[in-house]
């Protein structure tokens, strides 16, 4: 697939300029078509940083470089019509994964709260990728009878989980 060999050659020539060894690489694509490259390196700590801000930020970058090689080969780029507006999650040594395991597990306990004391349930301020993991977790069919709502200003925001029926009260 040109995407994924695009995606892992892009990642690969960014870690050898910054002088990084990936010692393993793996390349997945999710139902949701998500592409997400999990990299291990003797240089983790270095790569994912402060509470994962230098992750962030190289994500950031890779993919730009992406989208810019995909313009540059616009013709040559053989990309199918369903890679076009494609994700791209960078993690390292699964830091992220783990990260988001958290916070929906987090999500889950509140959720429960809400069913047992139908008050609402505020989780605390986070990133607007985590805030959009809750909200999209929240539209399973297990999750019908409650709704996710942001509020709140820039490092802030968070998400509040209610109970749908309270508000048709």
């Amino acid at each position: 697939m040109e995407l994924e060999r695009m995606i892992l050659q892009t990642l690969e020539e960014f870690m050898k300029h910054l002088g990084v060894v990936m010692t393993n690489v793996e390349l997945t694509k999710e139902d949701d078509g998500t592409y997400r490259v999990n990299l291990e390196t003797e240089d983790a700590k270095t790569l994912i940083g402060h509470h994962g801000e230098s992750l962030i930020a190289l994500q950031h970058m890779v993919k730009l470089m992406l989208w810019r090689k995909i313009d540059e080969n616009g013709k040559t780029a053989k990309l199918a019509p369903n890679e076009e507006n494609f994700s791209f999650v960078l993690d390292v040594e699964n830091y992220r994964r783990r990260q988001e395991e958290n916070v929906l597990k987090m999500a889950e306990q509140k959720a429960e709260q809400v069913r047992k004391t139908r008050k609402n349930q505020v989780l605390p301020p986070m990133s607007p990728y985590f805030r959009r993991l809750i909200h999209v977790h929240f539209t399973k069919s297990e999750y019908q009878d409650l709704e996710t709502i942001s509020s709140g200003e820039g490092d802030f925001r968070q998400v509040t989980i209610r109970s749908k029926s309270l508000i048709e009260e």
